[in-house]
């Protein structure tokens, strides 16, 4: 037998059938994935259940790797800046003491 059920979010379907076993396959269904595509279930006389959970799949897209390096060298900015700063600051004083002379 076949059953096409219908939607498969938030539904539940039940089946009477007689007494025996009973094997069954979830044909692929696009954008979910199912936690049990194909078992078993055997009925003797009583009620017997098998729960299939279909759990849609994420469409979010992976992050983008970065083409900058993620952990920028401040240490050596700081350094090259302070040097370039004492080397400015002694062009002005020796600038500065020529005119004085």
């Amino acid at each position: 037998m076949v059953y096409d059920s219908g939607p498969i979010t938030n539904s539940s379907y039940s089946f009477e059938l007689p007494n025996g076993t009973y094997s069954y396959t979830i044909g692929s269904i696009s954008g979910y994935n199912v936690s049990q595509r194909s078992g078993s279930i055997s009925v003797s006389g009583r009620n017997t259940s098998q729960s299939v959970t279909f759990s849609k799949v994420s469409t979010t897209p992976p992050p983008k790797k970065s083409t900058t390096p993620t952990t920028p060298n401040t240490d050596l900015y700081i350094i090259i800046s302070a040097v370039a700063a004492v080397a400015v600051i002694g062009a002005v004083v020796a600038i500065m003491m020529r005119k004085r002379k």
